[in-house]
C-alpha cells in the first residue's frame, strides 16, 4: 500500500510511503522500510506480538512493558476488515462501480465536517474509497480536507492511498520469525534503538484506535504491497 499525502497552505509539503500489508488466517505482517533502520516488520500472531528488524537479524516481542500497551488486548484490522468496518458507518453512501487497474471495484464516498475548537477551526473533509469486488480490499483510498483556520501554516490537503500487487495467496513463512535472528530484551531495544521505541508506541497506539472502533469480517488472506 503505496501512501502519497500533500498538505496546502503556507507550509505546503509533500511525501510517500510504503507498507506491505499481509494475512495468514489468524496471522498477521505490515512491514515498512526506514532509512536507519532498514527493513521494519510487525509481526501479529494469535497469541504474541512481535518486531522484526531484518537489516540486524534481530527481533523483540513486543510486551506492556515495551509500549505501554497490554498486548493481549490488541489485535490489529487488516485492509480488508477497516473497509468493511468503515462501509457500514453513517454518511458512507456507495456511489457505483467502477474498474480501477483492470479490476472490478465498488466506489464510496463519505463526507463530513467538525469543529475542532483548535486554530484549524472547522475542518471539511471528503473521500471516495475503491473497494475490489473479489477480495473486499481497498485498491484506493482518496481523502480531501480543507480547514477554515490553519495548524502551523497548514490549512488543507489530501492523501492518497493505493493496493498495489495484490496477490489472493499468502507465504506462511512470512509470518514466523527467521531462523538464525537475536532476541532483543527490553532494555537492548531501548539502548540500541531508542528510535525503535517511539515508532513502535506509536504503532501501538494507532492499532489500538482501529481496535476501539471495533472489529469486522476478516477478507479473503491477501497479502498486497
Amino acid at each position: 500500500m503505496v501512501a502519497t499525502l500533500a498538505a496546502a497552505g503556507q507550509q505546503p509539503a509533500k511525501g510517500q510511503a510504503e507498507f506491505k500489508v499481509a494475512r495468514n488466517g489468524a496471522d498477521r505482517r505490515y512491514s515498512v522500510t526506514l532509512p536507519a533502520v532498514g527493513e521494519l516488520v510487525f509481526l501479529d500472531k494469535a497469541d504474541k506480538r512481535y518486531v522484526i528488524m531484518h537489516g540486524r537479524k534481530q527481533y523483540a516481542e513486543l510486551t506492556q512493558e515495551m509500549t505501554g500497551v497490554n498486548m493481549d488486548q490488541v489485535r490489529s484490522m487488516t485492509p480488508g476488515q477497516l473497509v468493511a468496518f468503515v462501509s457500514r458507518q453513517q454518511g458512507v453512501q456507495r456511489v457505483g462501480e467502477e474498474t480501477f487497474n483492470g479490476r472490478p471495484a465498488i466506489k464510496y464516498r463519505a463526507t463530513g465536517s467538525t469543529q475542532t475548537q483548535t486554530t484549524a477551526g472547522q475542518v471539511k473533509g471528503e473521500t471516495f474509497i475503491y473497494v475490489d469486488k473479489e477480495t473486499g480490499l481497498p485498491l484506493r483510498i482518496e481523502g480531501f480536507g480543507q480547514s477554515s483556520g490553519n495548524v502551523q501554516g497548514v490549512s488543507g490537503g489530501n492523501v492518497v492511498i493505493e493496493t498495489r500487487d495484490l496477490k489472493t495467496e499468502a507465504n506462511p513463512a512470512d509470518f514466523e520469525i527467521p531462523q538464525g535472528y537475536k532476541q532483543l530484551t527490553p532494555e537492548e531495544v531501548k539502548q540500541q534503538v531508542a528510535q525503535l521505541t517511539q515508532l513502535l508506541q506509536g504503532v501501538m497506539a494507532f492499532i489500538s484506535s482501529q481496535q476501539a472502533a471495533g472489529a469486522a469480517p476478516a477478507a479473503t488472506a491477501t497479502p498486497a504491497r
